[in-house]
Protein backbone atom coordinates (compact mmCIF):
# COMPACT_ATOMS: atom_id res chain seq x y z
CA UNK A 1 0.00 0.00 0.00
CA UNK A 2 1.04 3.79 -1.14
CA UNK A 3 0.92 6.34 1.28
CA UNK A 4 1.86 10.13 1.28
CA UNK A 5 2.58 12.73 3.66
CA UNK A 6 0.90 15.04 1.34
CA UNK A 7 -2.64 15.51 -0.45
CA UNK A 8 -4.27 18.37 -2.22
CA UNK A 9 -7.37 19.79 -0.88
CA UNK A 10 -10.79 20.79 -1.99
CA UNK A 11 -9.15 24.07 -3.44
CA UNK A 12 -6.23 22.48 -4.92
CA UNK A 13 -3.62 22.90 -2.11
CA UNK A 14 -1.09 21.11 -0.40
CA UNK A 15 -2.33 19.51 2.66
CA UNK A 16 0.32 17.94 4.94
CA UNK A 17 -1.45 15.41 7.51
CA UNK A 18 0.09 16.84 10.19
CA UNK A 19 -2.38 19.70 9.56
CA UNK A 20 -5.78 17.35 9.73
CA UNK A 21 -7.32 17.45 13.17
CA UNK A 22 -11.67 16.45 13.48
CA UNK A 23 -13.19 19.40 11.59
CA UNK A 24 -11.34 18.86 8.19
CA UNK A 25 -10.27 15.24 8.18
CA UNK A 26 -13.27 14.29 6.28
CA UNK A 27 -12.58 16.59 3.47
CA UNK A 28 -12.34 15.35 0.17
CA UNK A 29 -8.47 15.07 -0.57
CA UNK A 30 -6.69 13.92 -3.79
CA UNK A 31 -3.65 12.46 -5.05
CA UNK A 32 -0.92 15.14 -6.06
CA UNK A 33 0.64 12.21 -8.41
CA UNK A 34 -2.65 10.69 -9.88
CA UNK A 35 -5.35 12.75 -8.99
CA UNK A 36 -7.13 9.74 -7.04
CA UNK A 37 -9.16 10.33 -4.03
CA UNK A 38 -7.30 9.82 -1.14
CA UNK A 39 -8.28 8.80 2.49
CA UNK A 40 -6.85 10.66 6.00
CA UNK A 41 -5.40 7.70 8.07
CA UNK A 42 -5.26 9.21 11.78
CA UNK A 43 -5.10 6.26 13.76
CA UNK A 44 -3.53 6.71 17.94
CA UNK A 45 -0.61 4.49 17.39
CA UNK A 46 0.66 4.59 13.72
CA UNK A 47 1.77 7.51 12.26
CA UNK A 48 -0.52 9.34 10.16
CA UNK A 49 -0.42 9.09 6.33
CA UNK A 50 -3.00 9.49 3.70
CA UNK A 51 -3.79 6.38 1.36
CA UNK A 52 -5.45 6.22 -1.88
CA UNK A 53 -9.28 4.70 -1.77
CA UNK A 54 -8.82 2.59 -4.22
CA UNK A 55 -6.20 0.28 -5.06
CA UNK A 56 -4.65 1.68 -8.55
CA UNK A 57 -1.43 2.59 -10.07
CA UNK A 58 0.65 5.82 -8.66
CA UNK A 59 3.93 6.51 -9.42
CA UNK A 60 5.95 7.59 -6.43
CA UNK A 61 8.55 9.73 -9.07
CA UNK A 62 5.67 11.37 -9.98
CA UNK A 63 4.25 12.22 -7.32
CA UNK A 64 7.69 13.92 -5.77
CA UNK A 65 8.24 15.85 -8.86
CA UNK A 66 4.80 17.23 -8.95
CA UNK A 67 4.58 18.06 -5.02
CA UNK A 68 8.09 19.65 -5.35
CA UNK A 69 6.87 21.71 -7.94
CA UNK A 70 3.40 22.46 -6.39
CA UNK A 71 5.58 23.36 -2.81
CA UNK A 72 7.93 25.82 -4.55
CA UNK A 73 5.17 27.75 -6.14
CA UNK A 74 3.56 28.40 -2.67
CA UNK A 75 5.96 28.80 -1.07
CA UNK A 76 7.46 31.69 -3.59
CA UNK A 77 3.61 33.14 -4.04
CA UNK A 78 3.74 33.37 -0.06
CA UNK A 79 6.60 35.42 -0.05
CA UNK A 80 5.83 37.67 -3.39
CA UNK A 81 2.43 38.14 -1.51
CA UNK A 82 3.77 38.96 2.23
CA UNK A 83 6.69 40.17 1.50
CA UNK A 84 8.85 37.30 2.49
CA UNK A 85 12.76 36.97 0.95
CA UNK A 86 13.79 34.09 -0.72
CA UNK A 87 17.09 33.94 -0.54
CA UNK A 88 20.03 32.39 -3.06
CA UNK A 89 23.44 32.47 -1.41
CA UNK A 90 26.91 31.70 -2.39
CA UNK A 91 30.14 32.89 -2.66
CA UNK A 92 32.07 35.07 -5.14
CA UNK A 93 35.26 36.13 -5.26
CA UNK A 94 35.86 40.04 -3.87
CA UNK A 95 38.76 42.22 -5.58
CA UNK A 96 40.07 45.12 -4.52
CA UNK A 97 41.35 47.52 -7.28
CA UNK A 98 42.50 50.60 -4.83
CA UNK A 99 45.65 50.70 -6.66
CA UNK A 100 45.06 48.98 -9.76
CA UNK A 101 45.37 52.34 -12.10
CA UNK A 102 48.61 53.67 -9.63
CA UNK A 103 50.40 49.94 -10.02
CA UNK A 104 48.97 47.90 -12.27
CA UNK A 105 47.79 44.86 -9.83
CA UNK A 106 44.74 43.90 -7.91
CA UNK A 107 44.69 42.01 -4.90
CA UNK A 108 42.17 39.28 -3.79
CA UNK A 109 40.63 39.60 -0.63
CA UNK A 110 38.99 36.25 -0.37
CA UNK A 111 35.25 34.94 -1.15
CA UNK A 112 32.14 36.98 -0.06
CA UNK A 113 29.21 35.87 0.76
CA UNK A 114 26.57 37.04 -1.36
CA UNK A 115 22.35 36.72 -0.75
CA UNK A 116 20.03 37.51 -3.49
CA UNK A 117 16.50 38.13 -2.70
CA UNK A 118 15.35 36.52 -5.65
CA UNK A 119 11.69 38.16 -5.10
CA UNK A 120 13.25 41.60 -5.54
CA UNK A 121 14.08 40.82 -9.00
CA UNK A 122 11.98 38.23 -10.18
CA UNK A 123 8.34 38.87 -9.31
CA UNK A 124 6.68 36.91 -11.68
CA UNK A 125 6.51 33.29 -11.37
CA UNK A 126 5.33 30.54 -14.07
CA UNK A 127 4.67 26.34 -14.66
CA UNK A 128 5.85 24.78 -17.24
CA UNK A 129 5.67 27.62 -20.26
CA UNK A 130 7.81 27.08 -23.24
CA UNK A 131 11.13 29.07 -23.32
CA UNK A 132 12.35 28.31 -26.77
CA UNK A 133 13.16 25.04 -27.29
CA UNK A 134 13.14 24.50 -23.23
CA UNK A 135 9.89 23.38 -21.09
CA UNK A 136 11.42 24.19 -17.75
CA UNK A 137 9.38 23.34 -13.95
CA UNK A 138 9.13 26.69 -13.22
CA UNK A 139 10.18 30.05 -14.00
CA UNK A 140 10.97 33.31 -12.43
CA UNK A 141 10.67 36.07 -14.54
CA UNK A 142 11.41 39.49 -14.14
CA UNK A 143 10.17 42.88 -15.82
CA UNK A 144 13.30 42.90 -18.19
CA UNK A 145 12.68 39.89 -19.41
CA UNK A 146 15.05 37.87 -17.60
CA UNK A 147 14.59 33.99 -16.38
CA UNK A 148 15.75 31.49 -13.69
CA UNK A 149 14.63 28.28 -14.48
CA UNK A 150 13.47 25.62 -11.02
CA UNK A 151 13.96 21.99 -12.18
CA UNK A 152 12.53 19.22 -9.97
CA UNK A 153 14.61 16.37 -10.06
CA UNK A 154 14.12 13.37 -8.78
CA UNK A 155 15.93 10.51 -10.95
CA UNK A 156 16.31 12.74 -13.81
CA UNK A 157 18.85 15.67 -13.71
CA UNK A 158 18.50 18.56 -16.75
CA UNK A 159 19.35 17.50 -19.59
CA UNK A 160 23.36 17.83 -20.49
CA UNK A 161 22.17 20.49 -23.54
CA UNK A 162 19.81 22.51 -21.25
CA UNK A 163 22.47 22.60 -18.64
CA UNK A 164 24.93 23.90 -21.65
CA UNK A 165 22.66 26.04 -22.93
CA UNK A 166 23.80 29.52 -20.91
CA UNK A 167 20.11 29.69 -19.09
CA UNK A 168 20.18 30.28 -15.38
CA UNK A 169 19.38 27.49 -13.51
CA UNK A 170 18.48 26.21 -10.04
CA UNK A 171 17.57 22.61 -9.15
CA UNK A 172 16.65 21.08 -6.30
CA UNK A 173 17.33 17.31 -5.69
CA UNK A 174 14.41 15.62 -4.29
CA UNK A 175 14.65 12.06 -3.08
CA UNK A 176 11.78 11.86 -0.89
CA UNK A 177 9.16 13.72 0.58
CA UNK A 178 11.50 15.17 3.83
CA UNK A 179 13.50 16.69 1.04
CA UNK A 180 10.95 19.22 0.64
CA UNK A 181 11.66 21.19 4.00
CA UNK A 182 15.24 22.37 1.41
CA UNK A 183 12.30 24.30 -0.26
CA UNK A 184 10.14 25.19 2.67
CA UNK A 185 13.38 26.51 4.36
CA UNK A 186 13.09 29.45 1.26
CA UNK A 187 16.96 29.52 1.15
CA UNK A 188 19.26 28.12 -1.88
CA UNK A 189 22.60 27.65 -0.64
CA UNK A 190 24.38 26.57 -4.00
CA UNK A 191 27.10 24.80 -2.39
CA UNK A 192 24.43 22.38 -0.73
CA UNK A 193 24.31 18.61 -2.19
CA UNK A 194 20.87 19.45 -2.37
CA UNK A 195 21.49 22.02 -4.68
CA UNK A 196 22.53 21.86 -8.67
CA UNK A 197 23.10 25.01 -10.18
CA UNK A 198 23.98 25.93 -14.41
CA UNK A 199 24.31 29.48 -15.43
CA UNK A 200 24.24 31.35 -12.42
CA UNK A 201 26.43 34.20 -12.55
CA UNK A 202 29.30 34.75 -10.17
CA UNK A 203 31.47 37.07 -11.02
CA UNK A 204 34.00 38.76 -8.74
CA UNK A 205 33.01 41.84 -6.96
CA UNK A 206 35.14 44.89 -6.96
CA UNK A 207 35.86 47.22 -4.46
CA UNK A 208 37.84 50.52 -3.81
CA UNK A 209 38.83 50.24 -0.52
CA UNK A 210 39.89 47.34 1.68
CA UNK A 211 40.89 46.91 5.53
CA UNK A 212 43.00 43.96 7.05
CA UNK A 213 44.20 43.07 3.35
CA UNK A 214 46.30 39.36 2.82
CA UNK A 215 47.62 40.56 -0.76
CA UNK A 216 51.55 41.78 0.30
CA UNK A 217 53.67 43.92 -1.99
CA UNK A 218 57.13 44.18 -2.06
CA UNK A 219 58.33 48.30 -2.59
CA UNK A 220 61.75 48.80 -4.11
CA UNK A 221 62.89 52.59 -3.35
CA UNK A 222 65.82 54.42 -4.93
CA UNK A 223 66.52 57.93 -3.10
CA UNK A 224 69.12 60.48 -5.01
CA UNK A 225 72.14 59.19 -3.71
CA UNK A 226 71.89 56.22 -5.48
CA UNK A 227 71.14 53.89 -1.73
CA UNK A 228 67.82 52.05 -2.07
CA UNK A 229 65.90 49.06 0.22
CA UNK A 230 62.78 46.71 -0.75
CA UNK A 231 59.88 46.79 2.18
CA UNK A 232 57.32 44.20 2.40
CA UNK A 233 53.63 45.20 3.33
CA UNK A 234 50.18 44.61 2.94
CA UNK A 235 48.03 46.39 -0.37
CA UNK A 236 46.12 48.30 1.82
CA UNK A 237 48.86 50.17 4.07
CA UNK A 238 51.02 51.08 0.30
CA UNK A 239 49.58 54.55 -0.37
CA UNK A 240 49.70 55.50 3.12
CA UNK A 241 53.53 54.03 3.29
CA UNK A 242 54.82 55.24 -0.02
CA UNK A 243 53.89 59.23 1.45
CA UNK A 244 55.70 58.38 4.50
CA UNK A 245 58.72 57.44 2.41
CA UNK A 246 58.42 60.26 -0.01
CA UNK A 247 57.90 63.05 3.24
CA UNK A 248 60.99 61.12 4.57
CA UNK A 249 63.76 60.53 1.76
CA UNK A 250 64.59 62.58 -1.20
CA UNK A 251 63.28 59.39 -3.42
CA UNK A 252 64.42 58.70 -6.97
CA UNK A 253 62.83 55.72 -7.54
CA UNK A 254 60.24 53.01 -6.76
CA UNK A 255 58.39 50.16 -7.82
CA UNK A 256 55.81 48.04 -6.26
CA UNK A 257 56.16 44.25 -6.89
CA UNK A 258 53.40 41.45 -5.75
CA UNK A 259 55.46 39.67 -2.54
CA UNK A 260 54.57 36.42 -4.90
CA UNK A 261 56.57 37.65 -7.58
CA UNK A 262 59.05 39.18 -5.77
CA UNK A 263 62.84 36.99 -6.08
CA UNK A 264 65.86 37.63 -7.74
CA UNK A 265 65.46 38.08 -11.25
CA UNK A 266 62.70 40.34 -10.28
CA UNK A 267 65.13 41.86 -8.16
CA UNK A 268 67.98 42.39 -11.24
CA UNK A 269 65.55 44.05 -13.57
CA UNK A 270 64.65 46.63 -10.58
CA UNK A 271 68.50 47.14 -10.61
CA UNK A 272 68.32 47.36 -14.45
CA UNK A 273 65.87 49.32 -14.88
CA UNK A 274 67.08 52.04 -12.19
CA UNK A 275 71.04 52.01 -14.13
CA UNK A 276 68.88 52.61 -17.39
CA UNK A 277 66.98 55.30 -16.09
CA UNK A 278 70.83 57.41 -15.44
CA UNK A 279 70.25 57.20 -11.37
CA UNK A 280 73.55 56.54 -9.82
CA UNK A 281 73.11 53.05 -7.91
CA UNK A 282 75.86 50.96 -7.35
CA UNK A 283 75.15 47.02 -7.16
CA UNK A 284 77.44 43.82 -8.24
CA UNK A 285 75.20 43.15 -10.78
CA UNK A 286 75.62 45.87 -12.75
CA UNK A 287 79.10 45.65 -12.23
CA UNK A 288 81.36 44.68 -15.33
CA UNK A 289 83.53 42.57 -13.29
CA UNK A 290 80.90 39.89 -12.08
CA UNK A 291 79.91 36.76 -12.85
CA UNK A 292 77.23 34.20 -11.38
CA UNK A 293 78.05 31.39 -9.77
CA UNK A 294 77.14 28.07 -11.76
CA UNK A 295 74.79 26.80 -8.87
CA UNK A 296 73.34 30.47 -8.98
CA UNK A 297 69.21 29.62 -8.51
CA UNK A 298 67.75 33.25 -9.27
CA UNK A 299 67.65 33.80 -5.03
CA UNK A 300 67.60 37.14 -3.43
CA UNK A 301 71.03 36.52 -1.77
CA UNK A 302 73.02 34.14 -4.08
CA UNK A 303 76.48 34.81 -3.96
CA UNK A 304 78.45 35.62 -7.54
CA UNK A 305 81.82 36.02 -8.03
CA UNK A 306 84.07 39.04 -8.78
CA UNK A 307 86.22 38.52 -11.48
CA UNK A 308 88.72 41.20 -10.63
CA UNK A 309 89.18 40.13 -6.79
CA UNK A 310 88.98 36.68 -7.70
CA UNK A 311 86.70 35.79 -4.94
CA UNK A 312 82.95 35.26 -3.91
CA UNK A 313 81.21 38.29 -2.77
CA UNK A 314 77.23 39.24 -2.24
CA UNK A 315 76.06 42.49 -4.63
CA UNK A 316 76.08 44.77 -2.25
CA UNK A 317 79.95 44.67 -1.95
CA UNK A 318 79.72 47.07 -4.70
CA UNK A 319 78.41 50.27 -2.49
CA UNK A 320 82.40 50.59 -0.64
CA UNK A 321 83.86 49.20 -3.68
CA UNK A 322 86.30 51.06 -5.70
CA UNK A 323 86.95 48.48 -8.42
CA UNK A 324 83.26 49.33 -9.14
CA UNK A 325 82.33 49.66 -13.32
CA UNK A 326 78.83 49.86 -13.98
CA UNK A 327 77.69 47.89 -16.99
CA UNK A 328 76.15 49.91 -20.03
CA UNK A 329 72.96 50.73 -21.05
CA UNK A 330 70.33 48.10 -21.58
CA UNK A 331 69.66 44.00 -20.40
CA UNK A 332 71.72 43.08 -23.22
CA UNK A 333 74.59 44.44 -21.56
CA UNK A 334 73.46 42.63 -17.80
CA UNK A 335 76.61 39.99 -17.47
CA UNK A 336 75.12 36.31 -17.44
CA UNK A 337 78.07 34.32 -17.75
CA UNK A 338 78.71 31.58 -15.10
CA UNK A 339 81.73 30.25 -13.92
CA UNK A 340 83.33 28.53 -10.83
CA UNK A 341 85.00 29.72 -8.16
CA UNK A 342 88.09 27.57 -9.25
CA UNK A 343 87.81 29.12 -12.65
CA UNK A 344 88.34 32.34 -11.38
CA UNK A 345 90.57 31.91 -9.43
CA UNK A 346 93.07 29.81 -12.22
CA UNK A 347 92.44 32.58 -14.35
Amino acid sequence: MITYKYAKNINGQKTDIAELNHLNKDEKYTCIGCEEEMIPCMGEVKRHYFRHKLVGECNGETYLHLLGKMTFKEVYENCLNNGDPFILKYEAEEICIGVKDKFGFTCSLGERVIEVDLTEQYSEIKLEKRDGEFIPDIQLINGKGKIIYIEIAVTHKSEVKKQRSGKKIIEFLIGSESDIKHIESKLIYWRDNWINTYGINTESIEVEECHGCTEKVVVFVVNNSGKYFSKKLSSYALNMELKRLQNKYAIAYYSCIRKKNWNGSAFKKELISVHDQGINIKNCYLCQHHALTKTDRGGLAEPMICKYLKKMIISKCALDCDYFRPIGKGLKKYERCQISEKEVVQS
